[in-house]
């Protein structure tokens, strides 16, 4: 692994880059790069905007809603957004700061990913499969939720799910796929 794409990675979160399950890119979910430096399009526009001083991170709902903003205008679909949001949302804030970052986001469908994803840390599975699945219907175009209804799901649905995630190039199938998962 090269170091040089590891700071590159950390010096990418700390202008506001989110992971992306984009193996080409220096932002995927793991350090197993295979190709080079280069920042998807989500990430790009996210420190883009942190240079030009258009992103500031004074305020978590100011990035979180810029983040957001940023993921419904591109046609690209390979962010982890579920994981993401619900992280930033579960940060040990209060209910009414909870409230207005959920607010801030903006994209219901965000902020259910955000919940079926903490179902899913939760184990309630079929809560969070149901959820992911309604999600699919309104956004078919987002890898991620593919993916974790994937995780959640059972038998056919389960690895139908996987497969599509993969095919879309979602690298954390792809690399379950290539490790027998599911």
């Amino acid at each position: 692994i090269n170091d040089g794409l590891v700071l590159l990675h950390e010096i990418g979160h700390s202008f506001g880059a989110i992971h992306t399950s984009d193996i080409r890119a220096v932002m995927a979910h793991t350090i197993n790069w295979v190709s080079s430096d280069w920042f998807d399009p989500v990430n790009h526009q996210i420190i883009q905007a942190a240079l030009q001083k258009e992103l500031t991170f004074e305020n978590l709902d100011t990035y979180l809603q810029s983040v957001s903003q940023t993921i419904q205008h591109s046609s690209y679909y390979l962010t982890d957004y579920p994981e993401f949001f619900y992280h930033n949302l579960t940060s040990g804030q209060n209910r009414l700061f909870a409230r207005k970052l959920r607010t801030a986001i903006g994209r219901k469908s965000f902020v259910k990913a955000s919940d079926a994803y903490g179902l899913l840390l939760q184990g309630k599975n079929q809560q969070a499969a149901r959820l992911f699945r309604n999600l699919i219907y309104q956004d078919p175009k987002q890898a991620a939720l593919y993916y974790y209804l994937s995780v959640v799901g059972k038998g056919a649905e389960a690895r139908n799910a996987r497969r599509v995630a993969a095919q879309m190039g979602f690298l954390k199938a792809s690399n379950d796929a290539e490790q027998g998962q599911k």
